[in-house]
């Protein structure tokens, strides 16, 4: 029985937010092709997710000299494990993002964040650094207002390609991508471009089953 890992990373209800639309779409599918695939939802503005503070730092500092953490470290470095065991558990994966000021949510950052952890996911060699996960499928749905995918915003677009990087830095080259843009920029085709985007994810539940 294989397993879907659905993260979102969007503080809106699913009914007002085109990326939380499709990526509903998207696991539906998915749930009616394999019936037998468990999708466990992450809600990244509802979960406990740690953002790299001074007490992840001191804490990463004192594991690695086998010191004592205080209760604020041990809790958040607890947090911090649960996070990556449940990623490292799946056997793909599914973001679903909104393009914010040319990035990510900061809970996105702060979640994959939580994925990379030296001597886990990643190491470091003497000609440079290797990833250490294999075998994980990712799909990457973002949506964004204007359009990013070409002309003289295209070199602004740092949130897929930032997910892909990290992606790529732990060892995950089995990346795909849907993304609806325009949705601001041309609202009097946002039907359209709805529809266009989910004729993409059809193609994808076929790479997820």
């Amino acid at each position: 029985m294989s397993k879907v890992l659905y993260v979102t990373a969007n503080p809106k209800s699913v009914d007002q937010s085109y990326g939380l639309r499709l990526g509903k779409y998207f696991t539906e599918q998915v749930k009616t092709k394999n019936g037998n695939v468990i999708i466990e939802h992450v809600d990244l503005f509802k979960e406990d997710i740690p953002f790299v503070d001074a007490d992840v730092l001191s804490a990463r500092e004192k594991l690695a000299s086998n010191e004592s953490l205080t209760t604020e470290e041990a809790e958040k470095i607890r947090r911090i494990d649960q996070i990556l065991d449940q990623f490292l558990s799946a056997d793909s994966i599914v973001f679903v993002t909104p393009l914010w000021n040319f990035t990510v949510p900061a809970y996105m950052k702060a979640y994959l964040d939580c994925l990379c952890l030296a001597g886990k996911t990643f190491k470091y060699k003497y000609n440079g650094v290797t990833g250490l996960i294999t075998g994980k499928k990712i799909l990457h749905i973002q949506t964004i207002g204007g359009v990013f995918s070409e002309g003289p915003y295209a070199e602004y677009e740092m949130g897929d390609r930032y997910v892909k990087s990290i992606m790529a830095f732990i060892g995950l080259t089995d990346y795909q991508k849907v993304v609806m843009e325009g949705t601001n920029q041309f609202r009097d085709q946002i039907d359209q471009l709805f529809e266009k985007a989910k004729q993409q994810l059809d193609v994808q539940v076929e790479q997820f089953v």
